[in-house]
């Protein structure tokens, strides 16, 4: 119940952000209404640089410097959304609503090749 398998990998350097609720920065930044329940869960991207502040980024400049394949988004974007139903339900059966959460994954290498992915 307490171990844990750690692997090395190549860090993908990207947080992926998951809202629930608007709160925070992205109502600071978009002047939404404190609170505002998100219909659907909204993944945003920042890139993971202290120095620069983590700066907010889109899909496009993950692409464009090659920071992840579009192939890799897709699949941590899919593994994000099963995450957050998981963690709503889990977070529900204890009386916590879950608003907001970040990810941030690597890349295994198997057999030479990269491939999957951790989080």
């Amino acid at each position: 119940m307490r171990e844990q398998v750690i692997k090395l990998v190549e860090i993908i350097p990207i947080e992926f952000i998951v809202r629930n609720v608007a709160t925070g920065s992205i109502t600071k930044r978009l002047g939404i209404e404190d609170g505002t329940v998100l219909k659907e869960p909204l993944i945003e991207y920042c890139l993971k640089d202290d120095k620069l502040g983590d700066p907010l980024i889109a899909e496009e400049h993950i692409l464009a410097f090659d920071w992840a394949s579009k192939k890799e988004i897709e699949k941590v974007k899919k593994m994000i959304l099963r995450i957050n139903d998981f963690m709503i339900g889990m977070f529900r059966g204890v009386g916590i609503k879950l608003i907001d959460f970040k990810l941030e994954f690597g890349r295994l290498k198997v057999n030479g090749k990269r491939g999957s992915y951790s989080s």
